[in-house]
C-alpha cells in the first residue's frame, strides 16, 4: 500500500513530537530529582552540625569516651552526605545526557530535515549545512512550555529558508556541482569556511570538509592563505 508524502510527513511529525515530549518529561523529572537531592544534602549538613554541637557540649559537661562517640557520629553523618552527593552527581549526569539527546533530536535532526525540505538534497552539502549552523541554535520554551529551536532569533523553518536563498544558496541541489556559485563567485554559503583558513582561526579538519563539498572554493582559499610563505619546489632543492 502506497503512502502519500503528506501522510509520511504526518507520521514523521508525530514520531518527533512523541520523542520530544518524552525527553522533556525525562528532563523535568531529572531536574526535580536534582532539586530534591540538593535539599536532602542541606538537611543532612544541618543535622551534622547539630549533632556535632550536641556532642561537643556533652563532652565538655561530663567525663568519658565522648571523643569516640563524636567521631562515630561524624563518620555516620559524613557517610550520609557522601551518599546524597553521589546521587546528586548521578542525577546531574543523567540530566545532562537527556539535555544532549534533546538537542540532538531538535537541533541536529531538525536542521537536517529543514534543510532537506528547503532543497539541500546532496548528502555532503546537507551535513555541511547542519555543521555550519547547529552551533548557533538555542533551545527555548515557547509560551506553552514546549521546547523549540531558535537560530539568530528565527524559528528553524524560517532560518533555513532564508539561509538557502542567501548565504547558503550554493548548497541548493539544483543541478549545479557542489563547488558551483560558492567557489567561483566568492559568494554563497561556503564563504563561511574562510575563517578556517586564516592563521588565527585555522582549522585543518574544516578545510578538508570544504575540500569535499566545494573543491573550487577550497582551492581558492588554500591558494590565498596556505600558499603564503611556501617556497617553490625548485627553490627548495637549489643550493
Amino acid at each position: 500500500m502506497e503512502i502519500s508524502e503528506a501522510e509520511l510527513q504526518a507520521k514523521i511529525d508525530a514520531a518527533v513530537t512523541s520523542a520530544v515530549d518524552g525527553l522533556k518529561t525525562k528532563r523535568d523529572e531529572l531536574l526535580g530529582k536534582i532539586d530534591k537531592y540538593k535539599a536532602d544534602i542541606e538537611v543532612a549538613e544541618k543535622a551534622k552540625a547539630d549533632e556535632l554541637e550536641a556532642e561537643r557540649q556533652a563532652k565538655l559537661s561530663a567525663e568519658g569516651k565522648h571523643e569516640e562517640v563524636l567521631n562515630s557520629v561524624k563518620a555516620n553523618l559524613q557517610k550520609t552526605i557522601d551518599t546524597l552527593t553521589d546521587r546528586l552527581t548521578a542525577a546531574e549526569t543523567e540530566a545532562k545526557k537527556a539535555t544532549g539527546d534533546l538537542r540532538t533530536l531538535l537541533v541536529d535532526k531538525g536542521l537536517s530535515a529543514a534543510f532537506l525540505e528547503a532543497g539541500v538534497t546532496n548528502k555532503d552539502l546537507l551535513e555541511a549545512a547542519v555543521t555550519l549552523n547547529s552551533s548557533k541554535a538555542e533551545i527555548v520554551d515557547d509560551e506553552e512550555g514546549n521546547p523549540v529551536v531558535k537560530i539568530d532569533g528565527l524559528d528553524m523553518d524560517t532560518f533555513t529558508k532564508d539561509w538557502t536563498v542567501g548565504k547558503g544558496k550554493a548548497f541548493i541541489s539544483d543541478g549545479r556541482s557542489g563547488g558551483g556559485a560558492g567557489g567561483s563567485g566568492g559568494g554563497g554559503g561556503t564563504d563561511d569556511y574562510e575563517q578556517f583558513f586564516k592563521p588565527e582561526t585555522k582549522n585543518m579538519t574544516k578545510q578538508q570538509e570544504l575540500k569535499k563539498v566545494d573543491p573550487d572554493r577550497y582551492t581558492a582559499l588554500d591558494k590565498k592563505y596556505n600558499a603564503q610563505g611556501k617556497l617553490p619546489l625548485s627553490a627548495t632543492v637549489r643550493r
